[in-house]
């Protein structure tokens, strides 16, 4: 049950939840959580459905192929230049936070949604804001998404990154040097029709584990992002979007 202590590692850590508390919450012991996060030990399904649901999510099995580690396709050399803007994971998450707004608007930009100054700041704070129904519920989810993701990046354990494209199971590869497996992995992931914003903020999440920076695209690029975007779920080919990325993140560090 390694994948059950990973995801139960992040579950935990984007609600905020000691381990004492999930215990509390799920009926068992704080040392039963430990040996299920560590894959000491495997839970019970029954016990596995209380925890899950004490985090607010519900147990279910998939079978589901799973994607080659390096069918990605992109130049790896812009992998290399994220190292060139390495820092300490500390540094990284503080440099994200300062970008939030930007991120929320740019995020919500890639998607078509328009937002004014006070929106986007309003996101930032996790203030609610009216206007569109569905369009404003998105940026909500965006929004919500990118402060978990910085929030998560500060997470002691770092819980490699997998997601269920489809019916495809995206791994990262660990065995690639850090940049490279989560630009690998997020190209893989978009390829295969995962939700494109929402992976990005899981990917710099990593990243910023790593020490690098979180990947935002600048704001007069969006349009080539979109066609970069539209180009690797067609064809699996991410490297214009990869570039657009590292580019827009080596002139958000000048």
């Amino acid at each position: 049950m390694k994948v059950f202590g990973e995801l139960l590692r992040s579950s935990r850590a984007e609600a905020g939840l000691s381990a004492d508390d999930l215990a509390v919450r799920a009926g068992t012991s704080r040392a039963a959580i430990a040996d299920y996060e560590a894959g000491r030990k495997s839970p019970r399904v029954d016990t596995a459905e209380r925890i899950m649901n004490a985090l607010g999510m519900t147990l279910t099995a998939v079978r589901v192929p799973r994607r080659p580690a390096r069918a990605a396709v992109f130049d790896r050399d812009d992998s290399y230049r994220l190292t060139f803007l390495q820092s300490s994971p500390e540094d990284a998450r503080k440099r994200a936070y300062e970008l939030l707004p930007e991120i929320i608007e740019a995020s919500c930009a890639v998607e078509d949604i328009a937002l004014d100054w006070g929106q986007v700041t309003a996101l930032a704070d996790g203030i609610t804001i009216g206007g569109d129904p569905l369009r404003i519920w998105r940026a909500t989810e965006i929004a919500r998404s990118a402060r978990t993701a910085i929030k998560g990046s500060g997470a002691r354990v770092r819980v490699p990154l997998r997601t269920v494209a489809g019916d495809t199971l995206i791994e990262e590869d660990p065995a690639e040097s850090p940049g490279a497996r989560q630009l690998e992995f997020l190209v893989n992931a978009i390829g295969a029709g995962a939700d494109t914003v929402l992976t990005l903020h899981r990917t710099s999440t990593s990243l910023m584990q790593d020490g690098l920076p979180w990947l935002s695209v600048e704001y007069g690029a969006i349009p080539d992002f979109q066609k970069a975007i539209v180009a690797t779920k067609r064809t699996g080919d991410g490297t214009h979007l990869i570039r657009i990325l590292v580019d827009s993140a080596e002139r958000a560090h000048i």
